[in-house]
């Protein structure tokens, strides 16, 4: 028996030697599909903060087209998320009341968010009781310098319009939008004069931030205001998609309380796109299926939409991907903050107008290999490793090319089995996700792949391969190679 053992041991050894020396093998299958993607997500915040709280406004008015560029260019986002605050029913602007130095910023946090109705009806539109002067420095700030660079570069920008209400003690005058009538025609005066002022509306409408957090109420209000806003809004030519239950994590937004309440809501299954989550907590394989599981039953979309945590690497994003079949993603909250800060994708040093240096942060650069390699409308194939170390995820992107990301947990080689043939880039980035990568884009190679053949390559520590099909290549001008 003993010799047993030890040929058996012997051999286990030896096969783990092979692999590592060949590398783990990654098998593609182009005819097994998944989800598609929507669009990559930031958010619009600190685009508006004075400059006694966060330091960055005059700076975002100099340089607000060089970050879109960026943001775009670099990063690869295609989506903004513009929130939208309760309190903007309100007779008073506050926020300009705030910009004109007639209120503090202290006394600005205590009614932001505070609505008033505007009038006895819902049916009819009081404009002095709303105000958007916040939400249109937003706009002026962040939207449209993301919308004209990404219609230079022949894209589109998804802009999500979400509504936020977080409420304190005293603030009841708020809960006015749980009333689904009262809430539609909050989102009607917003669409109309998002029309009126700049041209556009919202092309998706993320119909309560954290409701729980937000003492909103339980799936079922969320679900009738959703209904409300969407019947109102088709009312008036609008046809927005719908974002929601966006739960502070995945446990609530798997729930019978949320999801299953919202689900029994007349109407919900015509105008629900999005199944939305935010990453505070729950965040395990068995729950990431099950929100998957729902949102095929109902044919509607999953998007992780915030998790602003350090801890939010690369790998978070591919588990999304590969077991949450998630369409969009949000990562951080702010395109532009102060490099003293850990907020934004990009950090600002800042002495005056022509004294300014931007770089990209570096839990961006990882995320970036993804953004802009996977573009809106590429749709997830199969990859299966052999191997734990390499977790792959493939798409297909509109034009027709492949893109593999393969997201290594330590240094290693690997082989890819049936992908199309072509010329492809390889590169990879090595580090943590959130530390300054150790090697960032090295070019790894570009080999030419024929039929039947493999690709391989290797990564000298834990981090992200990626494997990018070219354009086309001619046989002339490939003639010479073997």
């Amino acid at each position: 028996m003993t010799g047993v053992s030890i040929r058996r041991g012997f051999i286990l050894i030896f096969l783990c030697a092979t692999t590592l020396v060949q590398g783990q093998l990654i098998t593609v299958d182009t005819s097994v599909t998944f989800q598609t993607i929507q669009g990559w997500e930031c958010g619009t915040e600190l685009a508006v903060m004075p400059d006694e709280n966060i330091g960055t406004d005059t700076a975002i008015q100099y340089v607000k087209d060089e970050v879109a560029q960026l943001m775009v260019d670099s990063m690869g986002v295609t989506r903004v998320r513009l929130e939208v605050r309760s309190g903007s029913e309100n007779p008073r602007d506050t926020w300009q009341e705030l910009m004109n130095g007639q209120i503090d910023y202290e006394d600005w946090q205590g009614l932001r968010y505070s609505a008033v109705n505007d009038n006895a009806t819902p049916a009819s539109l009081n404009w002095n009781g709303f105000h958007f002067s916040e939400l249109d420095v937003k706009i002026h700030n962040a939207v449209l310098p993301l919308l004209k660079q990404l219609e230079k570069n022949g894209g589109e920008l998804y802009v999500n319009l979400c509504y936020v209400s977080f409420l304190e003690d005293h603030q009841v005058e708020g809960f006015l939008h749980r009333d689904p009538n009262e809430y539609a025609e909050f989102m009607l005066a917003v669409f109309q004069h998002m029309e009126r002022t700049f041209g556009f509306v919202p092309d998706g409408v993320e119909v309560i931030l954290e409701p729980g957090l937000a003492q909103f109420g339980d799936g079922r209000i969320v679900g009738e205001c959703m209904v409300a806003a969407g019947e109102v809004l088709e009312k008036h030519g609008y046809a927005p998609e719908f974002i929601a239950p966006s739960s502070t994590n995945l446990i609530a937004a798997a729930s019978p309380n949320m999801v299953g309440r919202f689900l029994d809501v007349d109407g919900v299954e015509k105008y629900w796109s999005e199944y939305s989550y935010h990453a505070y907590g729950g965040r395990t394989e068995e729950n990431l299926i099950k929100i998957a599981d729902i949102a095929a039953r109902y044919d509607v979309r999953t998007a992780m939409l915030e998790w602003w945590n350090p801890g939010n690497t690369f790998f978070r994003l591919h588990a999304d991907l590969t077991k949450g079949n998630n369409s969009a993603w949000e990562f951080r909250f702010s395109p532009l903050a102060p490099a003293s800060t850990q907020y934004g994708n990009f950090a600002i040093d800042w002495n005056g107008k022509d004294d300014y240096q931007i770089d990209m942060r570096s839990h961006t650069k990882y995320i970036s290999e993804y953004f802009r390699a996977i573009r809106p409308g590429a749709v997830r194939v199969s990859a299966v490793s052999d191997q734990e170390v390499a977790n792959p995820v493939t798409f297909v992107n509109p034009d027709g090319r492949l893109v593999l990301i393969i997201a290594m947990t330590q240094k290693g080689k690997v082989r890819v089995k049936n992908l199309p043939p072509g010329r492809y880039a390889v590169t990879y980035t090595t580090g943590n996700g959130y530390a300054e990568p150790i090697e960032y884009r090295h070019r790894f190679s570009t080999p030419t792949i024929r039929a039947g053949k493999l690709l391989r390559a290797s990564i000298p520590d834990q981090g992200l391969i990626v494997i990018s099909q070219e354009p086309a290549w001619s046989s002339t001008e490939d003639s010479g190679r073997k």
